[in-house]
């Protein structure tokens, strides 16, 4: 298989106020060949304006997003007001990210990590706040409602293949990946979101 023209990778930019830059990395796929990457550009930063609402620290900046199409090669810079994070307290250390749990079937997984957070995320055993949680699960099945509207979708991008195919489900876990270090021997609690 190959990628086709209605295949995009969308890479998020941004950085924290001690210099880390960060790139969060979405797929998407174009149900219309006349559908604007214009309309998706706009709804990936609305989504991550209602990211940054919740308890992203204000040491944190979200810069710009790009759209590859993976067929042609095309990249579409997007125009981008830069978003700040809502929260005033000290930034985590930026280890720390939640994944945006992205799934399809058959058992195919990807999603990127949001990180740049504040102290106030956590409670006291270092799990994010179900509010944050569940704020993140609401943002990305509000993002793929604003996408259906004009005709695209979330993707996971399956390099190996290579192709992008529809998510069908989103969660978020309440315990941070640390440079995807996970232990095992404490259960998870997830949020979880359909997007269709």
């Amino acid at each position: 298989m190959a990628y086709t023209d209605d295949q995009y990778r969308a890479q998020v930019r941004g950085s924290f106020e001690n210099g880390e830059v960060f790139s969060n990395t979405w797929s998407f796929i174009r149900s219309d060949p006349d559908a604007s990457v214009l309309d998706a550009i706009e709804a990936l930063h609305a989504a991550y304006a209602s990211i940054f609402e919740l308890d992203i620290s204000s040491h944190t900046t979200c810069t710009g997003a790009t759209f590859k199409n993976l067929g042609t090669g095309v990249v579409t810079e997007g125009d981008w007001s830069i978003i700040t994070g809502d929260d005033l307290a000290d930034l985590l250390p930026t280890s720390c990210a939640w994944r945006i749990s992205l799934s399809a079937n058959p058992n195919i997984h990807g999603g990127p990590f949001i990180s740049g957070w504040s102290v106030n995320a956590v409670d006291a055993n270092g799990d994010l706040l179900s509010a944050n949680q569940t704020g993140l699960v609401d943002a990305v099945t509000a993002l793929e409602t604003s996408l259906s509207s004009s005709d695209w979708h979330i993707g996971i991008d399956r390099p190996t293949v290579p192709t992008v195919v529809d998510a069908s489900q989103v969660r978020v876990g309440r315990r941070a990946d640390v440079i995807r270090k996970r232990t095992n021997d404490l259960s998870e609690a997830y949020a979880t979101g359909d997007l269709t």
